[in-house]
């Protein structure tokens, strides 16, 4: 690369051409070994895809996508989710999945296998979830003036316990 091509770039480094013919053949057979392996690696798994959130316009739904094209799996339903989005946490055993939201004071419950929502939790607007156990999901919350951490049995589908966190300051992170 000439130095004024450089320059035009904003690089102070000159570009270095690769002459190697060796090199040029390792990149094209790794380039057609990824080509064949990846598909390939996708089609052995036939059940697997992966979870997305989409919103085609004001709505969002939780839907199964291809892994390899990224399209929505065919025969497999879409779930409407409102406006819930993250915060979200699966299930110790990744059967459902918990969707909260900063803009909504409910949290949806979505069965993974069925696709379908199978509850709703009334909460405060919610800035993290956990779920370390089948019965106990964790909540951290923002009320009006306050942090809360509420502990929710999500397969009874009630709140449990409500803890304070303070009235005044800042949460700095939450995960």
């Amino acid at each position: 690369v000439s130095k004024r091509r450089a320059a035009a770039s904003g690089s102070d480094l000159p570009e270095v051409p690769c002459r190697s013919p060796d090199v040029r053949k390792a990149v094209a057979f790794a380039l057609a070994v990824a080509t064949l392996v990846v598909p390939a690696a996708a089609a052995d798994a036939p059940d697997e895809t992966v979870l997305a959130l989409v919103s085609p316009g004001t709505r969002v739904e939780l839907v199964r996508l291809d892994p390899v094209s990224l399209a929505p799996v065919a025969g497999v339903p879409r779930v409407r989710v409102g406006i819930q989005d993250l915060p979200w946490a699966l299930s110790p055993d990744e059967s459902l999945v918990a969707l909260g939201s900063m803009r909504s004071t409910s949290l949806i419950l979505v069965d993974l296998h069925t696709m379908q929502a199978v509850g709703r939790i009334g909460t405060a607007f919610q800035v993290a979830l956990a779920w370390p156990e089948r019965n106990r999901l964790l909540i951290f919350e923002r009320g009006a003036f306050r942090w809360r951490l509420t502990l929710v049995d999500p397969v009874a589908r009630r709140v449990l316990l409500r803890r304070k966190l303070g009235e005044h300051g800042d949460v700095v992170a939450a995960a």
